[in-house]
């Protein structure tokens, strides 16, 4: 007999709120976890965190969006910049094939909100 299952479909504020509440496990599960990428402290993580609710687009749709338009994706993030959030993607045209010397880099980066 051939089994087949279905995925339930999840909506967006779901998927975010489950990307959420991994991410702060993860930093209370790891002892001396921080986010130090691009000089965030606690409080400013926190704020973000916070702040995702207001989004208008997931990280995948931001990061599928962005390759379309400009190549592979390599890091992606939410930021507050002003008071707003952000929404920056970072992409190499070339993929990963070429070397940063050698490919073209770019930064999608608009309102999340």
């Amino acid at each position: 007999m051939l089994m087949t299952r279905t995925k339930p479909e999840y909506g967006f504020a779901a998927k975010r709120n489950v990307a959420a509440i991994l991410w702060v496990a993860l930093m209370a599960a790891v002892p001396g976890f921080e986010a130090t990428a691009a000089g965030d402290d606690e409080q400013s993580t926190t704020a973000v965190i916070a702040r995702l609710k207001e989004s208008k687009i997931s990280l995948a749709d931001g990061i599928r969006q962005s390759e379309k338009q400009y190549g592979l994706a390599i890091s992606a993030k939410f930021e507050l910049e002003d008071g707003a959030l952000n929404l920056s993607v970072y992409n190499a045209k070339e993929g990963r094939g070429k070397d940063a010397e050698h490919n073209v880099l770019t930064e999608a980066a608009g309102d999340a909100t």
